[in-house]
């Protein structure tokens, strides 16, 4: 498949120090200095791509030795499925990283990434990790092991999700996914997702979803209304999985 291309960068300034900052917090260069990530960062010629919501910052079938790191919005990976449907895979932030896993090989990417809100992103090519000198040197080694340990925490974020989709009841799936959203939770919680998007990450009919979420409340196991959520019967709960 002919590589797709991002949006045209929009005109903007280079790196600038609040975006270093919000990169710095990044679990990419964890442990790093500012003066160890501009070594880093020096010749590469990276810089922010401007995007608004809905744009697409990696096309699903695209191959790519990028890795992206939200600077500013937020953006979500979607699946499209041979039916049609778009099934959401994970969800980024400011400062969180995404791309790592596929900037390595040479395979197609199986998500496409868009914007959710505006924001800016910036894509890092692989080989600037690869490359150094001996300034970099240090820098380089630092986010190599991050970069083993992101791709350790989004292959358990993936299995996860995987058990989730898997339940083989629409009512394990929905407590399955309300255990995670509200496990460090006291009351109440607020959940991410509207009953669209919900209906997305659980791959099923959000009219279904509606009725199943009626009945665990008539039966006393949750409350709800619109995106808050209370678990009234953990125990039960955790039985429907």
């Amino acid at each position: 498949m002919e590589k797709s291309k991002l949006p045209r960068q929009r005109k903007g300034n280079m790196i600038n120090k609040n975006q270093i900052e919000i990169m710095l917090r990044s679990p990419l260069f964890k442990g790093l200095s500012e003066f160890e990530l501009q070594a880093l960062l020096k010749g590469t010629g990276v810089q922010p791509r401007r995007l608004s919501a809905g744009e697409t910052a990696l096309e699903q079938g695209q191959r790519q030795s990028e890795i992206f790191v939200i600077l500013s919005g937020a953006a979500r990976g979607e699946k499209l499925t041979a039916d049609g449907r778009s099934v959401i895979v994970n969800e980024f932030f400011t400062g969180h990283v995404f791309g790592e896993v596929l900037s390595g090989a040479s395979e197609e990417s199986p998500v496409s990434v868009k914007m959710i809100s505006d924001g800016e992103v910036l894509s890092i090519p692989l080989s600037a990790f690869l490359t150094s000198t001996e300034v970099s040197a240090p820098a380089r080694e630092a986010v190599v092991r991050n970069l083993i340990s992101e791709i350790a925490v989004k292959y358990l974020t993936l299995l996860r999700r995987v058990d989730m989709i898997l339940c083989p009841t629409l009512r394990g799936k929905i407590a399955s996914y309300l255990l995670f959203e509200g496990k460090n939770a006291t009351g109440g919680f607020l959940v991410p997702h509207t009953r669209e998007e919900q209906a997305q990450l659980l791959s099923c009919d959000r009219s279904a979803l509606s009725r199943e979420l009626s009945r665990m409340k008539r039966e006393g196991l949750l409350d709800y209304k619109g995106n808050w959520f209370a678990v009234l019967d953990y125990d039960r709960l955790k039985n429907e999985l």
